[in-house]
């Protein structure tokens, strides 16, 4: 199975992996595998729109392998008794990372696919510099990682989405919300159903999830003025602050 695969790109079905997606198709990529990891912590909504992603993808040609970690965001979060931080977001490669390797040391267990990551010079000050290639990245086993998008503009990656059928989004992707880099933009768009379930784990683990700033003095994210005010972080700054790792989160 593993000279079968060739090309795994890496997926939550936000703006940039769908135009990555888009970019793959166009340039008649083979063997196309595209890996999602669930989380266990995706907004309400997030589900629906991974599956019409997945059947979009399906008939591009693609494989969809969709993977759960042993523990998800809520049981990892009980059981090292606190959450990450923006200094130290060890969430996505626990949840993500080791998922991820350990499907492709099953399945690719001799190294030789190549890792498709949506991840862009333009997007954030800290990609500025970004190859286009990683011909042996410690994230993924020593495998090559490519960024077939580094160099596309804002535009350009817009008009993939277009193609592809679907509108750009106005927000990061939530197959984690809220995130640890979520600001009060961010916050603002929840659901009240995810509020509640941000602060009932905030409750269990007499922690806050999210930058103290947010909370204003309050306990737990259900006591946030939801039209209290915070300046706002420039659109990108939350990939400069992490969102986007190496595994692909927010992307």
């Amino acid at each position: 199975m593993a000279t079968k695969i060739m090309h795994i790109l890496i997926a939550n079905f936000g703006n940039d992996s769908i135009a990555l997606i888009q970019w793959a198709f166009e340039q008649k990529l083979k063997d196309v595998t595209v890996l999602y990891v669930e989380t266990g912590w995706a907004a309400p909504e997030w589900p629906a729109r991974v599956e019409k992603c997945v059947q979009w993808a399906q008939s591009l040609g693609m494989h969809f392998v969709s993977l759960k970690p042993k523990q998800n965001f809520t049981e990892l979060m009980h059981a090292r008794g606190e959450f990450p931080t923006r200094k130290f977001q060890w969430c996505a490669s626990t949840l993500k990372g080791v998922t991820i390797n350990q499907w492709l040391d099953e399945f690719d267990f001799e190294g030789r696919a190549t890792v498709l990551l949506a991840h862009r010079r333009s997007s954030s000050i800290v990609r500025a510099k970004m190859p286009e290639k990683v011909d042996s990245s410690e994230h993924y086993g020593n495998r090559t990682v490519w960024h077939p998008l580094f160099e596309h503009s804002p535009e350009q990656r817009d008009n993939l989405i277009k193609k592809a059928g679907f509108k750009v989004l106005t927000h990061r992707s939530l197959e984690c919300d809220p995130c640890v880099n979520s600001d009060m933009n961010d916050v603002l768009r929840l659901s009240d159903s995810v509020v509640e379930r941000t602060a009932a784990l905030e409750q269990a683990l007499d922690q806050q999830l999210l930058d103290p700033t947010i909370y204003h003095g309050v306990k737990d994210l259900s006591q946030v003025a939801r039209n209290s005010y915070t300046t706002p972080r420039k659109c990108l700054e939350i990939f400069d602050m992490g969102c986007g790792s190496p595994y692909g989160c927010g992307m």
